[in-house]
């Protein structure tokens, strides 16, 4: 029945437009008149209007007082297009742009005719919204069109543009064939080599039976970053671009990567803990329960309270404003090196200096209990205590080493600096810093893995279960 009812609305629409191109009509598309007698036309000529060299001509779909309706159908056929009169009509003019900056204002002297999509070289039209970041195009001086979002090219005979409730273009397109560059390769691979050693780490430490606050804390932050690399992988992937997929998408990747960030630092504090004289303050287990439930709403409460401001900001901020994110406008994830850097970035290099700190603290607080480690073993409770201070110490190096010590390994840092030499200098400056934070991404997992289940003690407690 649906069916049925589209088929009729577009032979109704096919009998209107036909019906008003009578015979007789000559169609002059260079006349600037706007009191002529037809309503529309389908005239396919195109006539050179005060331009002189044809290929550099910017192309206008219709005469002036006419804007550009297109509609199609490829799985049926049906392909119709036609230039409607303006009721309200204005005068026209086309920004011309050298790359992305502005030169001047176009008002005359345009190539003027409808695109022909309709043959066995380009057979759909895409219609592009200049105010949507995803479809924003720059009409150049030589005539072309630059699509900024694909990195495309098009001579006038593969585009024109009209204009009613604002600038737009007609580009006859073929669609393209989904590939993957290899330097998008790149970045997935990083992110799904960790997959296998995390997922591993993640399950050891479920089924091996001793469990406390930190190595909970550690299951935590590794579920999220695996989470968070699957997430990433797909988006770059780009088997998602666009719709309310997209947008979902973008969000569990800031969520889940900044709730990982944000149990590290639970760790950071759990072992500053450790070693500050507060140890036994949640020594018995259900003073871990209640205290691994408070960081449960600390690690994840704050990162989805990060998230919804700028889902929020996303929603009803200005898109032309440069603090406005642009999650699912061009990516699956934040748009625009600035607002990355400000809505990624800045939290999380947030995170890494506090670790830092507690790093320091840590430090300074390991030399006064070596200095004191004969007191602690006068009890037997005491040395308990000091045992349990002694795999705390243990747990310190290793993330020291994996996340401090070596500031390349961690892999946002990295991230951090190619985002703001390719921000400042140019893409291709950052390019090889890119491909040593790939390398991170990808060894970070490893790391973990030979870090916390390549012992002794994990061994023989998986031979227990």
């Amino acid at each position: 029945m649906d069916t049925f009812k589209f088929t009729l609305l577009q032979i109704l629409f096919t009998a209107i437009v036909s019906d008003a191109n009578f015979e007789g009509y000559s169609i002059n598309l260079c006349d600037t008149a706007t009191d002529v007698e037809y309503e529309n036309y389908t005239v396919s000529t195109t006539e050179q209007c005060g331009c002189n060299e044809i290929s550099t001509c910017v192309r206008k779909c219709c005469r002036s007082g006419f804007y550009h309706y297109h509609d199609e159908n490829p799985q049926t056929g049906y392909y119709n297009s036609v230039c409607i009169r303006n009721e309200t009509p204005r005068n026209f003019s086309v920004s011309i742009f050298k790359g992305t900056d502005k030169k001047y204002d176009l008002n005359d002297g345009f190539m003027i005719g409808m695109l022909n999509c309709d043959n066995e070289n380009y057979y759909q039209y895409f219609k592009m919204d200049n105010s949507d970041p995803r479809q924003k195009f720059f009409i150049q001086e030589n005539g072309s069109l630059y699509y900024q979002h694909y990195g495309k090219v098009y001579k006038n005979d593969r585009y024109c543009v009209d204009e009613r409730d604002g600038l737009t273009a007609f580009v006859c397109f073929i669609p393209p064939v989904r590939k993957l560059s290899t330097e998008r390769k790149i970045h997935v691979a990083a992110k799904l080599v960790p997959l296998p050693f995390l997922l591993v780490t993640f399950i050891v430490y479920l089924v091996i039976p001793e469990s406390n606050l930190h190595t909970k804390s550690l299951m935590a932050h590794i579920f999220m970053l695996f989470f968070g690399y699957i997430t990433w992988a797909i988006g770059q992937s780009q088997f998602i671009e666009h719709g309310h997929a997209c947008d979902a998408l973008g969000f569990s990747i800031l969520f889940s990567m900044f709730s990982s960030f944000f149990w590290m630092n639970v760790i950071c504090i759990d072992i500053w803990w450790a070693f500050s004289g507060l140890t036994n303050s949640y020594g018995r287990r259900h003073e871990q329960n209640a205290l691994f439930g408070l960081f449960c709403i600390y690690a994840c409460g704050i990162p989805g309270l990060i998230v919804i401001i700028i889902y929020l900001l996303n929603i009803y901020l200005d898109k032309d404003s440069p603090y406005y994110p642009g999650v699912g406008y061009g990516a699956c994830f934040i748009n625009g090196d600035f607002q990355i850097l400000f809505y990624y970035f800045g939290p999380i290099l947030l995170m890494i200096l506090i670790n830092v700190v507690l790093f320091v603290l840590t430090a300074i607080n390991i030399q006064r209990i070596k200095k004191d480690t004969a007191v602690l073993q006068e009890s037997e409770n005491n040395k308990n205590s000091s045992k349990d201070v002694d795999e705390k110490v243990k747990l310190y190096w290793k993330l020291l080493f994996a996340m401090g010590i070596n500031p390349v390994v961690n892999t946002h840092l990295i991230q951090t600096i190619s985002w703001v030499v390719g921000w400042k200098v140019s893409e291709d400056s950052a390019k090889y810093i890119w491909y040593f934070k790939d390398f991170a991404h990808a060894s970070y997992g490893i790391v973990i893995f030979i870090i916390f289940v390549c012992k002794k003690k994990i061994w023989k407690m998986l031979k227990k279960r």
